[in-house]
């Protein structure tokens, strides 16, 4: 983390929320950059504690009474927004309580199984997953597209029915289009139409 870097997230956001905190914004900018959600969620609670004191006369005793509280509020509203996404195990463990082989699976979301399997371990680095994929497997699974999201950014992580002398953590996160252009076994045909996935 760079302090530059995190000054121009703080003023990126402002920017956009010149009348104040908007939490579908701050939302917005969590799942942007998760890796800043503490700092974000901080600044926006002392960013609503000084818009409030500008506005009203209080004691320093009641500036740090509420800080603490919406820093408080702050916490609670994510925590909340945590509970409500449901937390998925495997991609593949989903699809056979609904039914569904891998191969049936796979096919539904326009993949064949090795890809599904790349999916599955979180080779893929996240950012360069198609949202229309993500979208596509969140129906097919019938879950949300956020739970999709959170278990896609998790680290990679060999399947528990998958057999290897690879550890986990040895696992390297390549681009989805790298997969792609290295399955041997996709036609130039399918190659395309993958790559031309938003």
């Amino acid at each position: 983390m760079t302090t530059q870097e995190l000054q121009d997230i703080f003023e990126a956001y402002s920017l956009e929320t010149p009348d104040g905190n908007n939490l579908d914004i701050l939302e917005k900018y969590i799942e942007k950059y998760p890796q800043y959600e503490q700092e974000l969620t901080e600044f926006a609670a002392e960013r609503a504690t000084l818009k409030f004191d500008l506005e009203t006369e209080i004691s320093n005793e009641e500036k740090k009474h509420l800080a603490e509280l919406t820093r408080k509020n702050f916490e609670k509203f994510w925590t909340s927004k945590q509970t409500q996404v449901q937390s998925i195990e495997s991609l593949i463990t989903i699809a056979k309580k609904l039914g569904l082989k891998k191969i049936e699976f796979a096919k539904r979301i326009g993949l064949n199984p090795a890809q599904l399997f790349n999916l599955e371990v979180r080779k893929y680095v996240f950012s360069t997953i198609p949202k229309n994929l993500i979208e596509t497997i969140a129906e097919t699974l019938q879950t949300t597209k956020e739970s999709i999201e959170n278990y896609l950014k998790l680290m990679p992580s060999v399947a528990a029915n998958y057999k290897s002398e690879t550890r986990p953590d040895e696992i390297k996160q390549i681009s989805f289009e790298q997969g792609i252009n290295d399955d041997e076994t996709l036609s130039p045909k399918e190659k395309e139409r993958l790559l031309n996935m938003k």
